[in-house]
């Protein structure tokens, strides 16, 4: 894992409305509105100048490896990975409410970090809606050490290809989400027993971090400080071990083997 800076886990004296920028699941309406409860006040399709998606946060090995982040492109001013393009998304206009709600949904500050990006809107109508050709979005990087490689699940892509066939994104940006490498799970009798294995173990572990962090949301939406350090911490042990322990006899559950961290040209 690489260390990630700390960002802002939150806006501070949040505005009465907040853009704020989906790229990953939350793209998709049964995600952001049938599963979490949010209903945007409006939309808009933007994207991030400088900024590109990047599967790094750490899931749960042999079943979800990663999920989606946004990272800033290496010498953005000079793009020297074209076939990368900047990440785009859908701002979604939210009540400062409803974007405490969606940050204690997303792991109350343990996982994900709240920072502000400038955003740019792709067409016309979303400059309009959006007031201008530019706007300040919030929205949500690693607040955990993030993976150098690892590949997500087909599950997961499905819904944000989904989401974002949804949400009319440029055919071009959903070409690029549709040459995504998946994990598709263990091949193999001595491989699926031992992800049984390791799901045996740390599923029940997860879980109760899980409730832990449920429990234990306050009115801004996040976790308290010790119990974000307690779920970093059990993250951070649960890689470790598959990292130097179980996959060395086991194999890996991340999809590494085949995965590039700098991306498919």
């Amino acid at each position: 894992m690489t260390p990630r800076a700390p960002a802002p886990a939150r806006p501070m004296n949040p505005p009465q409305h907040i853009w704020y920028f989906a790229y990953g699941s939350n793209l998709s309406s049964s995600t952001l509105t049938d599963s979490r409860g949010i209903t945007p006040l409006t939309s808009a399709r933007v994207s991030l100048p400088g900024w590109t998606l990047a599967f790094t946060i750490p899931g749960l090995p042999y079943r979800e490896p990663v999920f989606a982040s946004i990272t800033p492109r290496p010498n953005s001013d000079n793009k020297t990975n074209t076939c990368i393009p900047d990440v785009t998304g859908v701002a979604y206009l939210l009540t400062a409410a409803q974007y405490t709600r969606l940050v204690a949904s997303e792991g109350g500050g343990a996982v994900y970090a709240s920072i502000p990006v400038a955003a740019v809107p792709v067409g016309a109508e979303d400059a309009r809606r959006l007031g201008g050709e530019g706007v300040v979005v919030w929205t949500l990087t690693t607040g955990l050490l993030a993976r150098k490689c690892g590949r997500p699940s087909a599950r997961y892509m499905d819904i944000i290809e989904d989401g974002a066939a949804e949400s009319g994104l440029p055919v071009e940006y959903r070409g690029y989400l549709a040459e995504v490498g998946r994990y598709e799970g263990p091949r193999g009798l001595r491989r699926r027993l031992g992800a049984a294995l390791f799901l045996a173990v740390w599923v029940p572990v997860m879980s109760i971090v899980h409730r832990l962090v449920e429990m234990t949301i306050g009115i801004d939406g996040l976790a308290p400080p010790g119990v974000r350090a307690v779920v970093r911490a059990v993250f951070v042990l649960m890689w470790l071990w598959h990292d130097y322990v179980h996959a060395p006899v086991w194999g890996r559950g991340d999809g590494a083997e085949e995965c590039n961290a700098k991306g498919k040209c």
